[in-house]
């Protein structure tokens, strides 16, 4: 809850590509206190454990190094935002961003998360955001996540690099777009 305004705001970390490193991710999600996880492949063996220790909502895929049998893409929907998510190695190894946006969209999604790659990225697309959150992974120079706040059908998004595993530097934020139609908004 927002306690200058008392609105519920939903807080949701994205990770992926943690290789190894669930530390990382524990440490942040002990500290941050988020609502949900949204985890986007290449290691589930390092979130999977963590699920009930946290006692939060956790969506998960499988990435290229993943044999568990979890699907590659998934679409969620928290406080009415559609988040198609998949972790990007079959869009052209992540850089095929036309692609993921079309399969975002045919899935009616207003957000589409994807990882891969290692490099943190947040792209709009005709008022749709496409957010890669690199890798969590804390001995990679630029280990990042991403953080989503919604609220009503607003969404924050900002990308985040992991400094000594205790903290975070903001990279990128866009203001609030909204991503739901309702009366008297866009």
């Amino acid at each position: 809850m927002d306690e200058a305004t008392g609105v519920i705001v939903i807080k949701i970390y994205v990770f992926s590509d943690s290789h190894g490193d669930s530390q990382t991710m524990d440490t942040l999600v002990r500290i941050g206190k988020p609502d949900t996880v949204l985890f986007l492949g290449d290691c589930l063996a390092d979130i999977l454990p963590l699920q009930d220790r946290w006692g939060i909502r956790c969506e998960l895929i499988a990435g290229n190094t993943d044999h568990e049998a979890i699907a590659w893409e998934i679409v969620v929907c928290v406080e009415g935002v559609r988040i198609f998510m998949t972790h990007g190695h079959t869009y052209k190894n992540g850089s095929d961003i036309r692609s993921i946006f079309d399969a975002a969209h045919s899935h009616d999604a207003h957000i589409a998360l994807f990882g891969h790659t290692h490099a943190a990225s947040m792209t709009s697309m005709n008022g749709f955001m496409l957010i890669n959150p690199g890798s969590v992974n804390a001995s990679y120079w630029e280990a990042s996540y991403a953080i989503m706040d919604v609220d009503d059908g607003y969404c924050t998004c900002s990308l985040h690099r992991v400094n000594d595993m205790v903290g975070f530097t903001k990279l990128k934020a866009v203001r609030p777009f909204s991503v739901v139609k309702r009366e008297g908004r866009l």
